[in-house]
């Protein structure tokens, strides 16, 4: 899958990522921590809208990086 995700990302500066059905399911933060540590590693920055979830995954995943919501 990472190579998936790393080739999603190629030529990409931000990302607006959604998750369906919801980032409200169990398993959705670690596989928003999955793109994000591709995206990262590519230097790509995330966009989140608010939801707490959301906000979880980028502090866990860009605790140093200002996300762009």
């Amino acid at each position: 899958m990472t190579a998936v995700l790393g080739a999603a990302v190629t030529g990409v500066d931000a990302a607006y990522v959604t998750y369906a059905p919801g980032l409200a399911v169990p398993e959705s933060s670690v596989h928003v921590q999955e793109f994000a540590d591709v995206a990262q590693r590519s230097g790509v920055l995330l966009s989140g809208r608010g939801e707490p979830a959301a906000q979880k995954a980028e502090q866990t995943s860009m605790p140093r990086r200002r996300a762009v919501r």
